[in-house]
């Protein structure tokens, strides 16, 4: 991962946080940082991150996801607790092509300190106890130390752009926009400027097929597509290795990233009836897996900073927790 030098004089100074409140956050018009909660992220399997969530007094470690459209739990766990089990006017997809149509009642759900009360949860199609996304909260901004191993839930009212209290040496402050309850974000893969989602529940970046075809001008017979397996147990959905070169977030590269190109299973899986209202468009026509996925294995060289209510998601590279000042103190 190559970082521009000159970022660090940009925007950021090593300095302790008070030191920040003091002097550059001299300006009483606005709030500092304040940690609401903050709760451990613990490896799961394939290289994704868990975190405990409390629900109907049971803890359970959920999936930290935040390409994940809302937060969701699993029939597992709905059989367990015994939770209902209602039909959803909303459907979920998961990249694999698999579809829920069912959601169920919560009580006293709760994060760290955080206690949201009773919610409606969307069934999950994947084997987690749950889901946990943080695009389903914007209010509040999240802080993703994956090197750390740690998640701060930060209140959203604070000075903009003042967010970054631990030592970097460069940061990438990207736009932001969620759509469809994702976080979209542009990056720059060899060369060409494309829109990816930040997927922390996903263990490879990926980019779509006919992306690769139009963008790039590769496909399955290009000397350099290499077979790497398929999407599940779907055959007929090839996935394909390619040795891209360069993935870039405003001013933070990423070298040599490994990017897999997937089929669109997606699209291919769903209900593509004519709409019966107007008979002129078909359902779920634009319904497509993004043109980017960033996963973990990009994902865990970055600190991260989802400032919803700025639209900003700030980056810096991952650092040594025990080499970060002390953190916001957190909110009374």
């Amino acid at each position: 991962m190559t970082i521009r030098p000159w970022l660090a004089a940009a925007y950021l100074a090593p300095v302790a946080f008070a030191s920040l409140i003091t002097a550059a956050w001299a300006d009483y018009s606005c709030k500092p940082l304040q940690i609401i909660t903050s709760v451990p992220l613990t490896t799961m399997g394939s290289g994704l991150v868990g975190m405990p969530v409390s629900f109907n007094g049971v803890t359970k470690q959920f999936l930290f996801d935040t390409g994940g459209s809302l937060p969701q739990v699993s029939m597992k766990m709905v059989d367990e607790l015994m939770l209902p089990k209602l039909e959803s006017g909303v459907q979920l997809f998961a990249v694999n092509g698999a579809r829920s149509d069912y959601y169920t009642k919560v009580d006293n759900f709760q994060v760290g300190a955080m206690r949201f009360g009773k919610l409606d949860i969307p069934i999950s199609t994947f084997n987690f106890d749950g889901i946990f996304s943080p695009v389903g909260f914007p209010a509040y901004d999240f802080e993703v130390d994956l090197a750390g191993g740690k998640l701060n839930i930060l209140s959203g009212d604070h000075c903009d752009g003042k967010v970054i209290y631990w030592p970097s040496k460069a940061l990438a402050v990207v736009p932001m926009t969620t759509r469809d309850y994702h976080v979209n974000i542009p990056v720059t893969l060899d060369g060409h400027d494309l829109t990816a989602i930040v997927d922390t529940g996903a263990s490879t970046s990926t980019v779509r097929l006919d992306i690769a075809r139009y963008v790039f001008k590769i496909d399955p017979q290009s000397p350099d597509m290499k077979p790497a397996g398929h999407i599940g147990d779907d055959e007929s959905a090839p996935v394909y290795s390619y040795p891209f070169k360069t993935l870039t977030f405003d001013g933070i590269t990423v070298n040599n990233p490994k990017i897999l190109v997937l089929t669109d299973i997606v699209n291919k899986s769903v209900d593509h009836s004519f709409d019966t209202t107007t008979r002129a468009t078909r359902n779920n026509a634009d319904l497509k897996l993004p043109e980017v996925i960033i996963g973990m294995d990009v994902l865990r060289k970055l600190h991260l900073y989802f400032a919803f209510k700025e639209k900003r998601l700030y980056m810096t590279e991952a650092s040594a927790p025990a080499a970060a000042p002390a953190a916001p103190a957190p909110a009374q």
